[in-house]
Order: C-alpha cells, then structure tokens, then sequence
C-alpha cells in the first residue's frame, strides 16, 4: 500500500521530522501542549518527561524487539504462527532513508 505511494509517505515521514524539529526548538511549549490535550497533571508530566525522547527512527533494535515479541507469542500458543516473520517483509524504510538516512540503522 505506502509503496505505491512514495510520495504520500515521504510527505508523512517530512511531517513527523517538522515535529521533531519543532519540539526539540519549542520543548516547553511543546509539553504544555501535550499537558493539556490529553488533560495531564504537571507531576505526571514531570516524572514521564525525563524518560522520553521525541526522535523519528529505526534502529536495529528495534527490529530485534519485534522478533523478541514474536518469539514469545508464538512459544506462549498466543498465535497460529509457528515462525518468527521477516519483519522487513512489512516495513517501508525509503521514505524515511530518503528523508533522514541516519535514523535508519537497520542492516538488511
């Protein structure tokens, strides 16, 4: 589906990065935003906000997490399958690896 439109996804992928920029050069703004959109109390704001990093990647371990968790499904009888997918069989990278190849660490 997204291969068939590049275009549509680079655009995507252009937007999520405009985020990025725009909470990294905007943080406190961007936080007070989230505080009240989701109506967030500033304590639970305070204690979740250290841990976070607003960044658009796709790192190689996170590929190794989803095949973690598809282990663990499949030796927990939680799904019909019997082998681990290749994950990216399913994962679009050239809208991201044309937008920002170094946030793309995957080794295929």
């Amino acid at each position: 589906m997204v291969k068939g439109k590049p275009n549509t996804a680079k655009r995507f992928v252009k937007a999520l990065i405009e985020a990025e920029d725009y909470i990294k050069e905007n943080n406190e703004e961007a936080m007070e935003f989230i505080k009240d959109k989701f109506n967030y109390e500033q304590e639970f704001m305070d204690s979740i906000l250290p841990e976070q990093e607003f960044t658009i990647v796709f790192p190689q371990v996170l590929l190794g997490i989803l095949e973690d968790q598809a282990r663990w499904r499949i030796d927990n009888n939680l799904t019909e399958a019997t082998e681990v997918p290749n994950y990216l069989n399913f994962i679009y990278l050239d809208a991201l690896e044309e937008v920002k190849p170094e946030a793309v660490t995957i080794i295929r």
